[in-house]
């Protein structure tokens, strides 16, 4: 997005120029909490002069996904997103269904490849059937299994002659087109002992407590995916990830013009830490000048415009789908686009400095 910047006479601001007297790390950091309101986000057209708007459908299903089962689970998405289907009073097609992070479990490319669990496979199979109807992009998150080493067969035996899966599993997200797969994306960033354990080699008896007991480990994934509609893009991220501003600042490098995020906080059943993670994606949306589209499993799902605005906001805790709608336009990019976190890093070094400074001149009064 482009930036918009008011003339301010930074030097005639009293508590700037009275800070950088007497106090000149005071004095930086004032600077900086000036330039915050100083460039501010202006709205830019498309380059033919016209937005373009996509109609969105959030499926919330308030589940705790693990414990429902896998063909409860998927009978409840589908009956939200029929009724969806029906709350769409403008009759036009949706251009986008998106459910949220492991809002579907079983892993769709493992059970569509490989004959390891015939049951699972059906209810994957009735999911597919299901997608194949849609006419627009649909996503949702999955387990997305991969084999471990591509070498081997999808069972193996280990040393005591015991049949394991060689699988891995990322916390992925499935993308469809017109009901054919488009690609997948797999989270990079996991989070410390819930997603992955990073001690794990040091600690191998309390490692295989953890595969005993069945807490979920996943592989992170190796880096962006960008997909493209109606002549736009867009990357997904998923839970934490929208807190790592980074990692969006990659996404938007790698050309995405809106983002989309897949979150799961069924299991904070708090409505003060749902709000926080949402505050995350605000910040993103702001950084980097574009909409964020969050669905989640309980809350908040919404949209957010560029300028941080939240446009729209689902009802936390309730099982629903609505339809809304995004709005993507042309913008040249921010500065953090372009600078990232150097700012912060050059501020910090400055307000080392003058704390040297200022204990350098009280050490040779004492």
């Amino acid at each position: 997005m482009s930036v918009e910047i008011d003339f301010v006479f930074i030097c005639k601001i009293p508590f700037l120029s009275v800070a950088s007297k007497y106090q000149p790390e005071t004095a930086v950091s004032n600077f900086s909490f000036v330039l915050a309101f100083v460039f501010k986000p202006k709205e830019v057209l498309d380059k033919d002069g016209e937005k373009v708007e996509f109609d969105v459908m959030l499926v919330q299903h308030c589940t705790n996904n693990w414990k429902a089962g896998y063909r409860d689970n998927l009978e409840t998405l589908q009956l939200l997103t029929d009724r969806g289907f029906e709350k769409n009073s403008s009759g036009e097609p949706l251009d986008f269904i998106i459910w949220s992070e492991t809002a579907f479990i079983p892993g769709i490319f493992w059970h569509t490849n490989y004959n390891t669990d015939l049951k699972t496979k059906s209810v994957v199979s009735d999911f597919i059937d299901y997608v194949s109807n849609t006419e627009n992009i649909f996503i949702t998150g999955n387990s997305n299994g991969r084999l471990a080493d591509i070498n081997k067969p999808a069972i193996i035996y280990n040393s005591s002659g015991k049949a394991v899966l060689n699988r891995k599993d990322y916390n992925g997200a499935v993308v469809y087109l017109d009901g054919e797969f488009l690609g997948s994306y797999n989270k990079q960033r996991l989070v410390p002992f819930t997603e992955y354990f990073p001690l794990r080699k040091y600690m191998p008896l309390f490692s295989r407590f953890l595969d005993s007991s069945g807490a979920k480990v996943w592989d992170s994934g190796d880096g962006s995916e960008i997909f493209e509609y109606n002549d736009k893009k867009f990357a997904i991220n998923i839970c934490f990830e929208d807190s790592f501003a980074y990692l969006v600042r990659n996404d938007v490098k790698a050309g995405a013009d809106f983002l989309i995020n897949l979150t799961n906080d069924y299991w904070s059943r708090s409505l003060p830490a749902q709000m926080q993670h949402l505050s995350m994606s605000v910040f993103r949306a702001i950084e980097f000048g574009i909409p964020v589209v969050r669905s989640t499993n309980s809350g908040m799902s919404g949209v957010i415009s560029p300028c941080g605005k939240i446009e729209f906001l689902q009802k936390p805790f309730s099982k629903r789908a609505d339809v809304t709608n995004v709005i993507v336009s042309y913008a040249g990019h921010t500065i953090y686009y372009y600078l990232g976190d150097w700012f912060l890093f050059v501020v910090l070094l400055f307000v080392l400095i003058f704390l040297i400074r200022n204990f350098y001149i009280k050490y040779r009064k004492d």
